[in-house]
């Protein structure tokens, strides 16, 4: 079970994120403003950073991670510069939550909330770079099992704590083509990287918000042992401009005796014969 949490009020899911093609330099937004410190100081955000409440960055409900804004507190007139990397506000009637440094920059810490203006200066351009989400444990043996055998496939994994004891097992950094390879064989969720991989700091955000991989694929069935090809590659179907896997091909491997899961699993996909 996921918990999350920012600010007072009534619970609301963000929007959807907008694709960088819908906004650019001058788009504007006017409403009310929150901030937000502890107890999120030091956990990660939506973008995969981790939470520096003194650093200059905005939680928005869907500008795509990596955008500046410059946001005019209404109120006094003081404006500062910031940049999104994580989900929010969480209340209803607000449109954006900013990190306890822009609340100071806009002389709105004793009040806790401005009516503000957002104006958009630089969306960052997409980039290639894709963290899979392939379960989540509240267990650290199972949460260790699954990154014990990814690894023995010879994926880059990690698992990543979070709140509640929730134990999230990550594959990643990953090209387009290795994430849709890895969720064709065990599942899972498509999410922009955590540290961007080389493709700099807004790197990671700003690829989850342009065409993400498919989710899932199916991997095709062994062939019979009477046909003449004993086995079958677990790929995905092809794309259209697929390139071949950085990693190469990879066979099923016979299915775990008891795949661990979670409440927030995501599962394995087991090609079976």
């Amino acid at each position: 079970m996921w918990i999350l949490a920012a600010g007072c009020g009534p619970r609301l899911d963000p929007a959807p994120p907008m694709p960088p093609g819908e906004v650019g330099p001058g788009w504007s937004q006017e409403g009310v403003a929150s901030w937000y410190g502890d107890p999120f100081h030091g956990r990660r955000t939506a973008s995969g950073e981790v939470y520096n409440m003194d650093a200059p960055t905005a939680a928005h409900p869907g500008l795509p991670f990596g955008t500046l804004i410059r946001v005019e507190n209404l109120d006094n007139g003081r404006s500062t510069v910031l940049r999104v990397n994580d989900r929010g506000p969480f209340a209803r009637g607000r449109i954006l939550d900013v990190s306890r440094h822009g609340a100071r920059e806009l002389g709105m810490i004793g009040p806790g909330t401005a009516r503000v203006r957002v104006v958009v200066e630089e969306v960052p351009r997409p980039r290639d770079c894709w963290d899979v989400q392939v379960g989540s444990f509240r267990d650290a043996g199972n949460a260790e099992e699954v990154r014990r055998r990814l690894a023995g496939e010879g994926w880059p994994v990690r698992v990543d704590e979070g709140p509640g004891g929730i134990r999230r097992v990550v594959s990643g950094p990953l090209v387009r083509v290795e994430a849709r390879e890895l969720t064709g064989r065990h599942g899972g969720l498509v999410m922009g990287c955590a540290g961007g991989a080389g493709e700099g700091e807004a790197g990671a955000g700003a690829g989850a918000e342009a065409n993400p991989p498919p989710r899932t694929t199916t991997c095709p069935r062994p062939t019979p042992p009477s046909s003449p090809s004993p086995s079958s590659s677990c790929q995905p179907p092809p794309g259209p401009t697929a390139p071949p896997s950085p990693r190469g091909s990879r066979r099923c491997a016979p299915p775990p005796p008891a795949a661990p899961r979670g409440p927030a699993a995501g599962g394995w996909t087991d090609c079976r014969g």
